[in-house]
């Protein structure tokens, strides 16, 4: 199956504090995801779960300390994650599961 169009959602600004596990299961058609500017200082385990079409995650200008390992799980065309403005201070590749 093939997607015609991007389908992206972006939550900036928006004040969100967490991004629970699997929040966006229901929204498989997904391309990208912007949460810039919020208050996210962990990200959890699966919060990027089971998206094949998500290519873009845009995480800066948060206050992300640190990454739950399996975070981005199982996301075949994932090629773009940016952390640009958190407070990382390392980068660990079990943060990705299954995930290029």
């Amino acid at each position: 199956q093939r997607i015609s169009s991007n389908f992206r959602i972006d939550f900036s600004n928006t004040n969100i504090r967490s991004i629970r596990a699997g929040a966006f299961l229901d929204l498989p058609q997904l391309t990208g995801i912007t949460v810039v500017g919020n208050e996210l200082f962990w990200i959890n385990e699966n919060a990027f779960q089971d998206l094949p079409w998500l290519n873009r995650v845009d995480l800066s200008y948060n206050k992300i300390t640190d990454v739950s390992p399996r975070a981005f799980n199982n996301l075949p065309n994932l090629y773009n994650v940016s952390f640009y403005g958190n407070r990382l201070g390392h980068f660990d590749q079990s943060w990705f599961y299954k995930t290029p």
